[in-house]
């Protein structure tokens, strides 16, 4: 009888431990980055999921796919950037653990004007002496 309460009791700590180490439901985002006006992929973009610790994001591939592994069931609020693009927040971004979200994200060009440069220059009357052998 002793041995009989001692096995169950080593079972159901057994059990316990397990639920312990077992691991959460994991879910993927993934899409494409595209160009809004002409639709072209961007490759190269950054797609980030805001305020994630530690930081879980993606860069797109050559076709502007990319895809984002290992996120835990929730809301969350992605940022999709790409140089010359304006960035774009995608909020409450709802991951479920039976179905993986599939977006298309869709960057604006972000057109900036620079001040004129002047570049002026002094010619050297003396003649250098470095380069001579």
């Amino acid at each position: 009888m002793k041995r009989t309460i001692e096995f169950l009791l080593l079972l159901i700590s057994l059990m316990t431990a397990n639920k312990e180490y077992a691991q959460s439901p994991t879910q993927v985002i993934r899409g494409t980055v595209i160009d809004k006006q002409s639709l072209i992929t961007l490759p190269g973009a950054n797609v980030v999921i805001l305020g994630s610790d530690p930081p879980k994001g993606a860069s797109s591939g050559p076709d502007g796919s990319f895809k984002i592994s290992g996120v835990t069931p929730g809301r969350y609020d992605l940022q999709a950037t790409y140089l010359g693009y304006k960035s774009v927040i995608i909020p409450s971004i709802v991951v479920s653990a039976g179905k993986e979200v599939i977006l298309e994200i869709g960057l604006e060009e972000s057109v900036s004007s620079l001040k004129e440069v002047v570049v002026s220059g002094v010619k050297n009357r003396e003649p250098s002496t470095r380069w001579r052998r």
